[in-house]
């Protein structure tokens, strides 16, 4: 199986972005004890969307250089 390893490191990656996205919409409180309104549970999802952004670009980026490198 081609690939194998990294569609399961990608399965695993949208795994935890799925359970921290409901932890988000789903906790009461934040660790500091102040309550979660919907204005700041959104703006913690945008964070946590940011963040991922983040990390698939950079996977992008090295899937890029991985297939250039093998067609070289």
């Amino acid at each position: 199986m081609k690939n194998s390893g990294w569609r399961m490191t990608n399965l695993f990656l949208v795994l935890i972005f799925v359970v921290v996205t409901v932890w988000i919409l789903m906790r009461g409180t934040d660790t500091t004890g102040s309550v979660q309104t919907p204005a700041i549970k959104l703006i913690n999802l945008m964070i946590w969307v940011g963040f991922a952004a983040v990390i698939v670009v950079i996977e992008l980026i090295i899937w890029w250089a991985a297939k250039a490198r093998k067609h070289r």
